[in-house]
């Protein structure tokens, strides 16, 4: 069994600059959230069957969501800070270049490409227009409007719009292409939580 441990400081921690603390805790919330998704994915990657899809979708869909959050509501307004405080705690040169790039809006970058599309259209608020545009180009002359196993509602799929959703955030596209998005963004996420966690830890280590 493995040792539990905890990092702890004086409450004065969270008084002696509240600006910074406050970032800091926010930092440590963004790294709890995108935590929570990637088990998420890896607890669906077990399972098999139809429901097991629709959660493993999901679970990539929230971490999508949750990536642009983080980008917008702390990288982007903070990205200074942020990475000042993680290169204190040794953070590569390499992690803070590429960590800039998520910010990036050229064409082929992940946020214009991927995460703007699916956090504010699909994820959160299921915008008529894509599952519209979706259904206008079907091609195939049957429609898996719902599946399941069992009769327990909680088996049961609407895969028309699982389909829908996908096609939204990566147009056309093949299983091969579907497991690289994935891939890519839980690398990103995984580089903005390795850099907020080594700014947090040298906030602590102050």
């Amino acid at each position: 069994m493995k040792k539990r441990w905890s990092l702890t400081k004086s409450s004065d921690s969270l008084t002696r600059d509240p600006e910074l603390a406050g970032l800091i805790l926010r930092l440590g919330a963004a790294v709890n959230a995108i935590r929570a998704s990637q088990r998420w994915t890896i607890l669906c990657v077990k399972r098999r069957g139809v429901a097991a899809r629709r959660d493993r979708m999901w679970s990539f869909l929230i971490a999508t969501a949750y990536l642009k959050e983080v980008i917008d509501g702390l990288l982007k307004p903070h990205y200074e800070k942020i990475t000042q405080l993680a290169r204190q705690d040794g953070t590569p040169e390499k992690a803070i270049k590429d960590l800039g790039q998520l910010m990036s809006t050229k064409p082929y970058a992940l946020y214009p490409r991927m995460l703007l599309r699916a956090r504010n259209n699909l994820v959160f608020h299921w915008d008529e227009e894509p599952f519209r545009n979706w259904a206008a180009h079907y091609g195939k002359k049957t429609v898996i409007w719902a599946e399941g196993v069992g009769t327990k509602d909680g088996e049961v799929v609407f895969s028309a719009s699982l389909d829908a959703l996908l096609d939204s955030v990566i147009p056309g596209a093949t299983e091969v292409e579907v497991r690289e998005g994935v891939g890519e963004v839980a690398e990103a996420s995984g580089l903005i939580v390795g850099v907020f966690q080594r700014a947090i830890h040298a906030y602590i280590s102050n």
